[in-house]
Order: structure tokens, then C-alpha cells, then sequence
């Protein structure tokens, strides 16, 4: 490290200064001369353990205790209401828009879309469990159909429980296999697997919050999402931050900024579809 050689060699030519050997000598300045020293080893102690640090894993943990950390920062709420900033790119062109999002747990998820620059609602969304319905406002036109539209939009299996656990913060998909455990030297990762799936959740040893988890099926399809920025809310954490990548193989990306979170209000769910729009077959917004 240069870093130290820099300070024994400020160190020895302080040393060797007439003021300073005058001040050893000195009743009042053996104290100052002492600190100095021990300041000194401190700081070549402190460097010395930095770089033993350097590329080391996180220390061991058993695979239960990781297990329970996980399952002790799982975030809940019946309602859940927030504002997202999101930019999604499908690799052929890149699109950011404002969304006003409300779920009610394992029930609905009811979305008001608008563009960056206005408070003008262009499009709205109600995804059940079982059906999706969108409400185009520019072309005057509303689409129903069933939840597999969401497949059909990225070519990978999404449904209503996933964005559940997306919006969460949870696990995508929960593991029926046993779990393993690696350790990297930045995060704790547990390995699972359903039927045709292989899972891994990323925990950071900062609070054992997710970092990273990955879906990836026999296709070779991969579903990845990044949380960061976590705050407290409610007696639990909930991150602000979310990335998500899609590969099916074409890549999607999604980067979105969450605000103004409520947990456990009762929202009002409205959709009602105008007499003069057309009901289609196909969904278009331009």
C-alpha cells in the first residue's frame, strides 16, 4: 500500500526534526510525541487489515440462518398504493413513463399510466389473477383477455403472483426443493429449484435484504431483478430502487424509481370502461 510508505516516511523525517527531538525530551511534549506514534501504528495496523480484506468472502453462516433472514425481512401488506417512474427498453426502442400503481394482495393490481412531461392518464390497467383488461385512452379502445397476455407481451411466463412478488420485493418464485447456500465475498445466495426452474436469492449482509434474484427455466429464459435503495415503512424495509431484465432470448429491460408509498390503506379501485370506446381484439397504443 503507498499509502504507508508515504506515512513512515512522513514519520521518520518528523522524527528526526530538531523542534520534535526537543519536544521529546521535553515533560510537556513526551504526550504529543506518544500519540503521534500510536497514531502512526494504528494507521499501518488499519491499511495492514484492509488489504488482508480485500477479495475475502463474508463470513460463513449456516444455511437456516440465512433462511430465516430472509423469510424475517419478507415484506407484506393487504394494500399496497406508490408512484413509479419507469424507462423500459426492449432493445428497439426505449420508452419512460409515470405510473400510479394499487394492489390489493392476491386480488388486484390496478395501474393509471401517463407520460413523463403531463398528468394525463393514457392508458389504465386492471390485472386479476386470472384476466387482464386495458383501457387505451389515446386510440379510444378497451382490450380484455386472460392473465396469459402478460406471457404473450415478454414471451416469458409471467402472471399475476410474480409482479405481486416483484411489487413486494419478495422472491419471484418460491423454491419446493432444499435450498443450498454460496458465498461470495458480497452476497449470501440461496439456490432452489421448481419443476423446470432454477432460482437463486441474493441477500446482502447489510440487514440480509435482497440484492439480486434470478428465475431461469429449461429454455433458457432468464428473469432478474435488482433491488437497492431500501427505507423503512411500516415496521418492515421496502426498496425504492428496481431493475429487471428479461431474457427470452430477446432482452427487455426495466428501471423503475418507486415514491410516495402507502401500506394498509384501503385504495379505490375504479375502472369503468366509456360507452363510445371499441372493444378489440388486439391491443395497440402508439
Amino acid at each position: 500500500m503507498q499509502i504507508q510508505a508515504i506515512f513512515r516516511k512522513l514519520v521518520h523525517g518528523i522524527l528526526k526534526t530538531p523542534n520534535l527531538t526537543m519536544m521529546r525530551n521535553s515533560k510537556s511534549g513526551i504526550s504529543a510525541w506518544m500519540i503521534l506514534l500510536l497514531s502512526g501504528l494504528l494507521f499501518l495496523n488499519a491499511c495492514n487489515t484492509a488489504k488482508r480484506a480485500e477479495g475475502s468472502k463474508l463470513k460463513k453462516k449456516s444455511l437456516k440462518f440465512v433462511e430465516n433472514q430472509l423469510e424475517r425481512n419478507l415484506f407484506d401488506a393487504d394494500w399496497l398504493r406508490m408512484k413509479a417512474k419507469i424507462t423500459a427498453d426492449d432493445g428497439k426502442q426505449k420508452q419512460s413513463f409515470n405510473a400510479d400503481i394499487r394492489l390489493r394482495k392476491d386480488s388486484v393490481l390496478w395501474m393509471s399510466i401517463s407520460p413523463t412531461i403531463l398528468k394525463i392518464e393514457v392508458a389504465r390497467v386492471l390485472i386479476r389473477p386470472d384476466s387482464v383488461q386495458v383501457i387505451n385512452r389515446l386510440n379510444k379502445q378497451y382490450y380484455a383477455t386472460d392473465v396469459s397476455f402478460l406471457e404473450s407481451l415478454t414471451n416469458y411466463p409471467l402472471d399475476f403472483q410474480m409482479l405481486q412478488n416483484i411489487l413486494f420485493g419478495n422472491p419471484v418464485v418460491k423454491g419446493e426443493e432444499k435450498a443450498t447456500l454460496s458465498i461470495t465475498k458480497d452476497h449470501y445466495c440461496l439456490q432452489n429449484s421448481l419443476q423446470d426452474l432454477v432460482l437463486e436469492t441474493c441477500l446482502s449482509p447489510e440487514g440480509y435484504t435482497i440484492a439480486q434474484m434470478t428465475v431461469q427455466d429449461t429454455l433458457h429464459r432468464n428473469l432478474k431483478v435488482s433491488l437497492e435503495d431500501y427505507k423503512p415503512i411500516e415496521k418492515q424495509v421496502f426498496s425504492e430502487k428496481r431493475f429487471i431484465s428479461i431474457e427470452t432470448p430477446q432482452k427487455y429491460e426495466v428501471d423503475i424509481k418507486l415514491s410516495k408509498i402507502k401500506v394498509n390503506e384501503v385504495q379505490k379501485i375504479s375502472f369503468s370502461v366509456p360507452e363510445k370506446y371499441e372493444k378489440v381484439e388486439r391491443l395497440e397504443i402508439n
